[in-house]
Parts: C-alpha cells; structure tokens; sequence
C-alpha cells in the first residue's frame, strides 16, 4: 500500500488508488474494492465512501446517495449472523434468502402463507411446512415424516418417525437425529450403547432386537444375542431361542 498504486487485474498495469473519480488521474476508475483507499467500496467502477458496509450483502453495496442505505427496493434485515440489505415486499426476487420476509413466491418477495395455501416450498409457509403444495401444521411425535422439516420436533429419526433427539450411542441416520449433533459410524456419537453390564427384567430393556443384546434370565443381565457357543464374547452361551440369530436353536 505504500506506493498508492494497485495493480489492474484487466489490463495487468498499474493505477493509481482512488477514492473517487474525481481525484483519479487520467480518468483512471476502480475496478475491485482494493483499488479504493480506506473503507470504499467500487460501485459501477466508482470509489464511494460506504460507512455501513455491515449492511451491504454480498451482491449489493450501499448506496451514498440514498437516505436508505441499503438502496431502492431494498431495506435492512437482522439476520442470525449479522444485519444485511434484502429485497422488500412486492419486489422480484429468486430466492426466499433474497427478501426480508423470507419468502420468494412465484418469482415475488411476499409475506409467507398460513395453512391452505398453495406453496411450492417450506418456505412459503408459516408453519415451514410444505405437503403436496399445501401448508400445513407441522407433525408431532410418533407420527410418519420424510424429513426433519415435518416435525415440530425438527427431528425425524431414521427418516421416518417424528420424534426427540437421541441420546450417543442409539442409531441414527443424520446429524439432527442425535442430542449432540453427532451421527457417526450409524450411531450418535460414532458408537453403540453397550448393554452387556446392565441389568434386566426382559429382553426389552436390553433393547432387544435392535440392540443385539438380550436378557439373560439367570442372571439378570443383557448378554449378546449369538448363533452359537463359538461366537459368544466372553464365554457366554445361549439360554434360550430367543438368544440367537435367525432360525437358530439353542440346544
């Protein structure tokens, strides 16, 4: 930065930094934000001094001419990570993540509909829900979902049921699954619980048949379900049928 001179990416020379036409040399212009000096912004190959930049997103800059910082037909949103320009109601739009109200409907920045209304996407809908073109209520727990987004829960475990994050060590399908955000190896938090210390009454506490394990009723606690002696951690042996793999017996 010392010479005040920056490199020209199109004609690969060098100009001299601006801050505006006006004191641009041999009517040099910016032509990327590093050829203005401080905190300017290149608009339209012009240095201009904007003194909210926080507000400007990536693909509008503020304008200095305007009381509305953001520009015509754009006004500032509070975002999750920061205040940004979005597109206002009633103006064209290609997405919902252009416009302040989050919904982009048929091409058209719009306030989102309630339930009945004909919706192309989550986002339409003020429930954030989307089933055959419809908004409607989002489902509870235990009833059938084909995605996180159906569930007030915003959990649809293994894909298919509406229902409370798991704890590590249940199986899972994805991330939203688990309490901890973490669906690894198939299971939350990369590892399955293991049953074998625990205690029992029945095979369902052992978490039976999913888990593997059953309950051993001798001495009341789960042991691995197994096909046969020579595949039993730890010595342990079948009691029962149930204890085993398939159509095997235990004999």
């Amino acid at each position: 930065p010392d010479s005040g001179y920056v490199c020209d990416s199109t004609d690969s020379v060098c100009i001299p930094q601006c801050a505006g036409d006006n004191n641009c040399p041999d009517g040099n212009e910016c032509l990327k934000d590093n050829h203005c000096n401080g905190n300017h912004l290149c608009v339209g190959k012009v240095c201009v001094d904007c003194t909210l930049t926080n507000d400007c997103p990536l693909y509008y800059a503020c304008d200095p001419e305007s009381s509305d910082v953001c520009g015509t037909g754009l006004e500032c949103y509070a975002g999750t990570y920061g205040d940004d320009c979005r597109i206002s109601l009633g103006q064209p739009c290609s997405s919902y993540d252009d416009c302040t109200s989050r919904a982009c409907i048929s091409g058209t920045c719009a306030d989102k509909l309630v339930n009945g209304g004909t919706c192309d996407s989550r986002h339409d809908c003020i429930s954030g829900r989307c089933e055959g073109n419809e908004c409607m209520d989002k489902l509870g727990n235990g009833e059938t979902c084909d995605s996180r987004y159906d569930c007030t829960s915003n959990t649809c475990l293994l894909g298919t049921t509406c229902g409370d994050k798991l704890p590590d060590g249940e199986a899972c399908l994805s991330y939203s699954d688990c309490v901890s955000g973490d669906c690894s190896n198939d299971y939350c938090g990369g590892e399955p619980t293991s049953y074998f210390e625990d205690v029992c009454a029945n095979d369902a506490v052992c978490g039976y048949p999913d888990s593997g394990y059953v309950c051993d009723s001798t001495d009341s606690v789960c042991i691995p379900q197994c096909a046969g002696d020579n595949n039993c951690p730890d010595g342990n042996e079948c009691l029962k049928d149930n204890h085993c793999n398939g159509n095997h017996l235990c004999v």
